[in-house]
């Protein structure tokens, strides 16, 4: 069984969490003023989903603006890219933006993507996003 480390801060309005187990996804958010800066590092996977939704719903919650950086993301299945689907439509339909970096330094993001038809996507799929930060050109 692997080590576990799970900690969490309640510092000027914004719970700070780190989640350190072999597999995982860890992060960080940084705040300032009205925008919101969550960097992730490790696996967007469905075993993590939950947690990272939880950061998106507070994000949601507290600021006009976040930014997720992804640059060092090693791995994102379905569910992850289906959970920022769904935070994009949630900030759009908050009239908050929501805004991906780093989708195409990784190489586990650009596998995932093409894997799931998202390499040719000029528009959201279901035309329910104005629009889709997982659409262009991956290579």
């Amino acid at each position: 069984m692997s080590p576990e480390i799970v900690l969490t801060l309640r510092i000027l309005g914004i719970t700070l969490s780190c989640f350190d187990r072999e597999g995982a996804v860890t992060f960080k958010i940084e705040k300032k003023g009205d925008l919101a800066t969550l960097t992730l590092d490790g696996n967007v996977t469905i075993e993590h989903v939950a947690e990272i939704k939880d950061l998106l719903s507070q994000a949601l919650f507290e600021f006009s603006k976040t930014v997720v950086c992804l640059d060092k993301i090693e791995r994102i299945d379905l569910s992850g890219i289906q959970l920022f689907c769904a935070a994009n439509r949630s900030f759009e339909n908050s009239n908050k933006e929501l805004s991906i970096t780093g989708k195409n330094d990784s190489e586990g993001i650009k596998q995932a993507l093409l894997e799931a038809g998202f390499d040719s996507l000029q528009v959201c799929p279901e035309n329910l996003c104005e629009k889709c930060f997982w659409k262009g050109d991956f290579e």
